[in-house]
């Protein structure tokens, strides 16, 4: 707490200036005083409790990551496989270039203000997810997807699977992943 010589209302007094905690951050108070009287001029709420008690933000990690694949339904017939995937039922593989937003959600730390803290939620995608695919043959090297047909409609739901129960802060709330920049698949655990 500090004071400082000041007129108010036209009577010299005293300014001081004082913050209090609890558990959800900082109250500041404002008082003004003479010898004669004291005037409690202002208490603020915490920053937390003002802006972000109920707030929910939604914070994105984005990874990259290059892998190999082929779409093909071992149930079907080359011709039916051939027919539903096209150039991406080529027998020798073809790869992608792919873009993973991870998102979570959550109330800000009043501590901290971080939903999650990002070199934490950086780690886990990269130990779960990018170490294990980046570079490889999805239908071969990655035992996440034993058995999976590697589109990105079904990445994106292994993937979600790897991510949802490891999640340092918040909640997990969507995995996107980019096959291209134009195709794009989206879930958030339906």
């Amino acid at each position: 707490m500090f004071g400082l010589s000041a007129v108010f209302c036209k009577m010299p007094c005293k300014i001081a200036f004082a913050t209090h905690r609890n558990n959800l951050g900082a109250f500041a108070s404002y008082a003004c005083w003479n010898s004669d009287s004291y005037l409690l001029l202002a208490t603020t709420p915490p920053f937390h409790e003002r802006f972000t008690l109920m707030a929910t933000v939604y914070v994105t990690r984005k990874s990259h990551f290059n892998a190999a694949h082929r779409l093909h339904n071992p149930a079907q017939s080359d011709a039916w496989n051939q027919a539903m995937y096209g150039k991406c039922n080529n027998p020798n593989w073809h790869g992608h270039n792919y873009t993973l937003e991870v998102t979570v959600a959550g109330t800000p730390d009043p501590e901290t203000g971080f939903v999650v803290d990002l070199s934490k939620l950086k780690r886990v995608i990269e130990e779960r997810v990018v170490d294990k695919m980046d570079h490889k043959n999805l239908n071969l090297e990655v035992d996440f997807l034993e058995g999976v047909i590697p589109s990105t409609e079904n990445l994106a739901i292994a993937i979600w699977h790897q991510l949802h129960d490891v999640i340092p802060a918040g909640r997990l709330h969507s995995i996107r992943l980019f096959e291209t920049e134009r195709n794009i698949a989206e879930y958030r655990g339906e």
